[in-house]
């Protein structure tokens, strides 16, 4: 009789340890698929605001060209206004 539980209990043991073991690497492997689509969604977002970020650079790139193109022609008009402001005989003259 001792023998039976013997045996029973080295059939048992394993299939109990097997079972433990399925259990915990399903939840391990739930947690990881969980896991890998934050990081997913997380990498999603970085790259929108990575696209967002260069997308702002280029318009900041082409607000100071257009800064620097306005500037030269206030530039170049306040040099007209003031020429055409000098009394008329020294415009002739010059």
């Amino acid at each position: 009789m001792l023998e039976y539980a013997l045996v029973l209990v080295l059939i048992i043991v394993p299939l109990c340890l097997r079972l433990f073991t399925v259990n915990s690497m399903r939840i391990q492997n739930q947690r990881m698929r969980q896991a890998d689509s934050e990081l997913r969604k997380i990498t999603d977002e970085l790259d929108e605001i990575l696209e967002q970020t260069r997308s702002t650079e280029r318009q900041q790139r082409q607000y100071a060209l257009r800064r620097s193109r306005l500037l030269s022609e206030i530039s170049e008009m306040n040099g007209e206004l003031v020429r055409l402001r000098r009394p008329a005989g020294i415009r002739i003259a010059a």
